[in-house]
């Protein structure tokens, strides 16, 4: 699912209607369903078991809202543009994760993650998406896939194995996506999640097989990324890592590599938290990294996922086996201090899974209630849009939105969906 928001000011979204365009993928490699467990991002793990996905035809919306199929009832201030069901991306299973690129012309694509497959679409106009390019996974297939970009390379890992896959995007204009290989396994070659580092031709590894982090530098050849080191302090089961902004609040980590990791013990389900860790400068990585802090909350389950505001002061985290889609706003003004600043709730029992911040506002992918869209108010966080690709139901499980991405400059934001 894809969605647009203009090109207001946070006051004047809350007064317009945001602007949404569908796009819904679904495979194994991406969609999490039914159940509750203590571990995670195993081929056991009742995320495996979701409800198939639903074939079909593309759906194309229209300005007015949702046409020719859809969810009527289940959307507020959005526009529904289009879904493309996992057999029109050329997969079979159901679907997980999402990206985005913009080539250097400006036309921008999603990249949609499978069980069997990955897909490039092109969403330069959202209300007309065209599959360019399908790739079969084959014995790598897994429900848990995940992509990254780093220049013209989207960099993809999974469960199944395969370590880091590799794909030239510098002809995508042209229709043609390459598939360059597979990066050394480095110990295994399962991964849960894989992470890039705006500013840096570093890709990270998070997780698989119970590890830590896995460092890897595209600068050589960015068609075969070459490990460079590991931190294996604790399962990582997702990362935020950047390059600390000159203009950020904590003066003494301008310029370095900090990371924010969810993490925990026994495969994230013990000791489960997040670590902020220094991990060196873009010339000088250091994988092994440096603690700052550590930052849990009461009743934590499952430190799954998180991503920093705009301004670096805060971070919006959140535990997958929390009901009531309950978020974690942690302080991080000062990264050798960082603290539990307020946790808030939505009014749903559903979980939820990734969420990512822009343009002052947080776009959720929160499962059974679909695309959750909310801007901060003090230490509150109030929803001002949102799209339901599951309208059965908003009780707590793996069905519905996977991921969301809000960085197209269009506006366009791509969701996917394990079953629509």
């Amino acid at each position: 699912m894809t969605i647009r928001l203009p090109r207001t000011s946070l006051k004047e979204v809350n007064e317009k209607m945001i602007r949404t365009s569908g796009l819904l993928a679904t495979t194994f490699a991406a969609v999490l369903l039914q159940g509750t467990a203590s571990t995670w991002a195993h081929e056991n793990d009742p995320k495996g078991k979701p409800e198939p996905p639903i074939y079909g035809d593309i759906i194309y919306g229209n300005q007015n809202g949702i046409a020719g199929g859809g969810w009527p009832g289940s959307q507020e201030n959005t526009i529904f543009c289009a879904q493309i069901p996992i057999n029109q991306l050329g997969g079979s299973g159901n679907g997980s994760d999402c990206w985005g690129y913009v080539s250097d012309s400006g036309r921008e694509y999603a990249i949609i993650t499978m069980e069997s497959a990955i897909a490039w679409v092109e969403v330069t106009d959202p209300f007309l998406p065209v599959v360019l390019y399908t790739y079969d996974r084959g014995g790598t297939g897994s429900l848990w896939g995940d992509v990254k970009t780093v220049g013209d390379h989207a960099y993809v890992v999974g469960e199944g194995g395969g370590s880091i896959k590799s794909f030239d995007m510098s002809q995508i204009d042209s229709g043609v996506v390459t598939y360059e290989g597979e990066s050394s396994a480095d110990g295994n070659s399962a991964t849960h999640n894989i992470a890039s580092i705006p500013g840096t031709d570093l890709v990270v590894r998070c997780g698989g097989s119970g590890q830590g982090l896995r460092f890897y530098s595209t600068s050589a050849d960015p068609g075969s990324p070459q490990f460079i080191g590991a931190w294996s302090d604790r399962y990582v089961h997702d990362a935020d890592i950047v390059v600390y902004p000159q203009n950020g609040p904590d003066s003494t980590y301008r310029g370095r590599i900090i990371g924010f990791l969810n993490d925990g013990n026994n495969g994230g389900s013990v000791n489960t938290g997040l670590s902020i860790v220094d991990f060196g400068t873009p010339s000088n990585p250091n994988p092994a990294g440096n603690l700052l802090s550590r930052v849990t909350w009461p009743q934590a389950g499952y430190s799954h996922q998180c991503w920093h505001t705009e301004d670096f002061r805060w971070l919006v985290s959140n535990d997958e086996t929390a009901l009531n889609s309950t978020f974690q706003m942690v302080d991080i003004e000062d990264l050798d201090d960082a603290s539990l600043g307020f946790t808030q709730s939505l009014p749903f029992s559903a979980n939820n899974h990734n969420n990512y911040c822009h343009d002052g506002l947080v776009y959720a992918a929160n499962y059974t209630t679909g695309v959750r869209i909310l801007e901060r108010n003090g230490n509150f966080l109030n929803e001002i849009a949102h799209f339901d690709t599951y309208p059965a139901n908003d009780s707590a499980g793996y069905n519905g939105v996977w991921s969301v991405y809000p960085f197209l400059p269009s506006g366009t934001i791509i969701a996917s969906d394990f079953q629509s």
